[in-house]
């Protein structure tokens, strides 16, 4: 076993600098664009699940993160949200535990029915819309070798001016949820040691439950009697990434971030840790194409194969920011079912960031 022995947590004050930051990894590890996809290709609703795409492998998206329409609003709400909700900062937490590593068949692959129903299911004159669904339910990659183990990262989304009210600063918050500490693990035990004082911890707490409202014009919290969330939380919100892990310690972070009832901190970690010996994930991979596991004993296998190839190159083509114009003025570029975006830092705004904001 494998583990990073401190947590790394950093604080940004720019939304757009903290996205950059956090999928720079995914973006190393699985050569992945900033493309977000919410919207199947045939139309069709799949519950409240959403896709957010790589370009390649399902299992390597967010989609097992983001299950719900309410996180997809939460990330939706603080990373496009309007210029004037700027008194915020991000405090991007992470770890990592690596459990082992896997290397795939290079002959012989066995392949799954369904895998092989869908296959022979395809047309073999190209049909755009039927390949790109294939490709969204199995991806446009596949992975020959990896690392498994997984991930707990959580952005802690800061209120600027509760923390300046009550005299607590970035750090405290840190000390308060055990970020600063070491973590001890081991293969079969994993404790820490927390002792904090309590003076200034007893003041953070997350803000009260609330439902997010996301409309053409305005993105904003409520609390159940549809009157709008204004008190001293230190904490607006807790965005979650955690990746691996038994199922029903998953849910019971997700419902911990929704109620609010507790701030997830150090001593949950742990708990996480412990379950992945039941539950890896894959964390890290060597991808190849999918076309590539067409049986070459499949009738129209050679057919197929091209179709692959080409809808792969579509797939990618058309959810590839390359097709963008690029941001100015340090802009972060983001695809959105198809659609160019520029995420602004804190001093422009527009179209593609051109405008500076007036001081």
């Amino acid at each position: 076993t494998k583990a990073d022995k401190t947590f790394t947590s950093v604080f940004y004050h720019d939304r757009a600098k903290m996205l950059r930051e956090v999928y720079i990894e995914k973006q190393k590890h699985f050569n992945a664009d900033l493309s977000l996809k919410y919207t199947p290709t045939d139309g069709k609703k799949y519950g409240s699940e959403g896709n957010f795409k790589y370009h390649y492998n399902k299992n390597a998206t967010l989609s097992s993160i983001l299950q719900s329409s309410t996180e997809r609003v939460k990330w939706q709400f603080h990373l496009f949200s309007f210029p004037c909700i700027q008194n915020q900062t991000f405090l991007h937490v992470k770890g990592k535990i690596q459990l082992g590593r896997f290397q795939m068949r290079s002959r012989d692959v066995r392949l799954t029915d369904s895998f092989l129903d869908e296959l022979n299911s395809l047309p073999v004159e190209y049909d755009k819309g039927e390949y790109f669904k294939f490709l969204e339910d199995y991806g446009t990659h596949y992975a020959v070798s990896g690392t498994v183990g997984g991930k707990y990262e959580l952005v802690y989304v800061l209120d600027n001016y509760a923390m300046s009210r009550i005299g607590i600063t970035v750090e405290d918050v840190k000390k308060c949820l055990g970020y600063h500490l070491d973590a001890t693990i081991a293969y079969k035990e994993l404790h820490v040691d927390v002792n904090i004082d309590g003076g200034k911890c007893e003041k953070i707490h997350v803000k009260d439950k609330c439902k997010y409202i996301l409309n053409l014009h305005y993105i904003f919290c409520l609390r159940k009697d549809d009157t709008e969330i204004n008190d001293d939380a230190v904490i607006d919100d807790v965005l979650s990434l955690v990746d691996g892990g038994k199922i029903d310690f998953s849910v019971k972070i997700k419902e911990m971030l929704l109620r609010g009832s507790k701030t997830v901190d150090v001593e949950d970690y742990i708990q996480w840790a412990k379950s992945l010996v039941d539950a890896p994930v894959v964390i890290q991979q060597r991808p190849s194409p999918i076309h590539t596991l067409v049986p070459v004993k499949m009738r129209n296998a050679y057919l197929k194969k091209q179709n692959l190839e080409r809808a792969i190159e579509d797939y990618i083509t058309e959810y590839s920011v390359c097709k963008c114009e690029p941001c100015k003025n340090g802009g972060t570029l983001v695809l959105v079912d198809g659609a160019c975006t520029c995420m602004c830092s804190s001093y422009f705004k527009g179209i593609a960031c051109q405008i500076p904001k007036s001081t």
